[in-house]
């Protein structure tokens, strides 16, 4: 699978953050569902796939404890992340993985959060695919997963992907 599969490289990302994945906001929205994260016996780890320009996981490394992971297979993206991390002082695991080459790692534990914001509605059935068996894979026993959609975001990347489409 090409490793641009359902992915406009030449656009970059917008530098927003996104609190609908923050590990705090998901907390508080399991804990108001009379569910809560089952960890005790260590710190938390979180992934956050396809991050784009990676602010939000830089930001919640720096700001929460526990183990910080992610990857956008934008190697532009990955490479601002880990600049930022740099500055921040953040400690996380970046990488330009494609959802494929992540699922291929040996050395990628379990997650008790695993996040993605406005992935799933733009990419290939068979990048789709490939998040399900991350979860299947990478979610830990009682951890939780959210998927967040921005309609309007999503909506401008469309709309930049059919006008690149038809040139």
């Amino acid at each position: 699978m090409p490793n641009s599969d359902g992915y406009v490289q030449e656009l970059d990302y917008t530098h927003g953050y996104c609190r609908e994945i923050a590990p705090a906001h998901i907390r508080l929205a399991c804990l108001a569902q009379g569910v809560d994260l089952p960890i005790t016996d260590r710190p938390m780890r979180y992934l956050e796939m396809a991050f784009g320009q990676g602010v939000s996981v830089n930001i919640h490394a720096a700001a929460c404890p526990g183990e910080y992971w992610g990857f956008d297979f934008n190697p532009k993206h990955a490479a601002h992340a880990r600049n930022l991390a740099q500055a921040s002082g953040a400690t996380a695991t970046l990488s330009d993985d494609s959802f494929e080459s992540f699922l291929a790692r040996t050395d990628v534990p379990a997650f008790d959060l695993i996040t993605l914001h406005g992935t799933w509605s733009w990419i290939s059935p068979a990048n789709r695919h490939l998040v399900v068996e991350i979860l299947r894979r990478h979610l830990a026993p009682g951890g939780r997963s959210e998927e967040h959609t921005s309609e309007l975001q999503s909506l401008a990347y469309l709309v930049c992907r059919l006008l690149l489409e038809k040139k």
